[in-house]
Order: structure tokens, then C-alpha cells, then sequence
């Protein structure tokens, strides 16, 4: 693998936000060109479920995302609180978004959502031994719940019905990992 083949020269922060900072770095490559760099860091880290019910369906979550004004189908995601590890998040998004807590938490696989220019990292979990409890929606969150098999999620998918990039990573990681066992 390459290695880091540029040196930071300047970085200015542009807009500093709730959860987000967008900086202006100007870069210097090996051979002396110069670029700019627009970077958006991430105040916290967040983390994403692959959470599978007893029927062997995943759930998903739909709901309006601001980001591409539309609804979506993803697998329930969010940040960490303050003082929160990747599971511990995980196993509290999914009891918060869809009223399951837990009962068995193995993790999958780290994900750069876009990292040309985002310093976003999600920590992704496969929930399993779910038992019900009852949604804890955030006051801004407006949820509808969808259960669908693996192979229901990738015909979804090639709808393109699915176009959440950590949606479908976590569909083709838990096909294959059930493929495999």
C-alpha cells in the first residue's frame, strides 16, 4: 500500500458545526504541486446494525434524510453518545430506532462512508437473540420499521429501492457471512 505522499501546509476551518467541521486545506504532494482539500470532520463516530429477528429477517429502518431529500431504507444507525464504544451504540440505536434490545452482538467490519473527503468511520454489529422492548425515537426521528430476508434486501437493492451505501454493505456481509457458516 502507499503511504502518505503529501504534507499539509495550511488548514482552515470554514464552517464549525453541531455535528461536523468543513476544513480548506492547501497540501503539498512529493513532487512540489500543490491542491486543496475540502474535509468534513466528524465530531463523533457512529455505528450501524445488521440486526437479524427470529423469523431470520433483517430490519430495517425508513425515514427522510435531509442529505438527499428523500426517503430511504437503511439497517438503524447513529453516533456514539459521549463515553460510548461502537457496541455499545449499537445495541442503543437498535432499541432506540426499532424497540429490540440484543440479546447476542458480534462485530462485522469498519466502513469510511466517503472518504475523499469525509473522516467518517461506522462501526458495524450483527444483533441477533433480539427481545422486544419499545422505540425511543429521538424527537426529530420519524421511523417506519420493514423486515425483509437477505435475498429480498439485495432484490431491493438492484431495484434500487436500497441506495444507502452502509445498507448495503451490511446486506452483502451478512449474505455472505451466513453463506459461509
Amino acid at each position: 500500500m502507499a503511504g502518505k505522499n503529501f504534507k499539509l501546509l495550511e488548514s482552515k476551518t470554514v464552517f464549525a458545526g453541531k455535528i461536523m467541521d468543513v476544513h480548506q486545506d492547501t497540501i503539498q504532494f512529493e513532487n512540489g504541486r500543490k491542491a486543496i482539500r475540502e474535509m468534513i470532520a466528524k465530531h463523533d463516530m457512529a455505528s450501524a446494525v445488521a440486526a437479524i429477528d427470529p423469523e431470520g429477517k433483517l430490519i430495517f429502518v425508513q425515514q427522510y434524510r435531509y442529505g438527499t431529500d428523500q426517503v430511504m431504507l437503511e439497517v438503524p444507525a447513529g453516533l456514539y453518545n459521549k463515553g460510548e464504544d461502537g457496541e455499545t451504540c449499537a445495541v442503543r440505536e437498535l432499541e432506540e430506532e426499532t424497540g429490540y434490545k440484543a440479546g447476542k452482538t458480534i462485530f462485522l467490519f469498519d466502513y469510511y462512508a466517503t472518504p475523499g473527503y469525509c473522516s467518517e468511520k461506522i462501526t458495524v454489529y450483527l444483533c441477533t437473540d433480539l427481545v422486544p422492548t419499545h422505540q425511543n425515537l429521538d424527537p426529530d426521528e420519524y421511523i417506519t420499521l420493514y423486515r425483509y430476508t437477505v435475498d429480498e434486501a439485495v432484490e431491493l437493492i438492484r431495484q434500487g429501492k436500497i441506495t444507502d451505501g452502509k445498507t448495503i454493505a451490511v446486506i452483502f456481509a451478512v449474505k455472505d457471512r451466513f453463506k459461509m457458516e
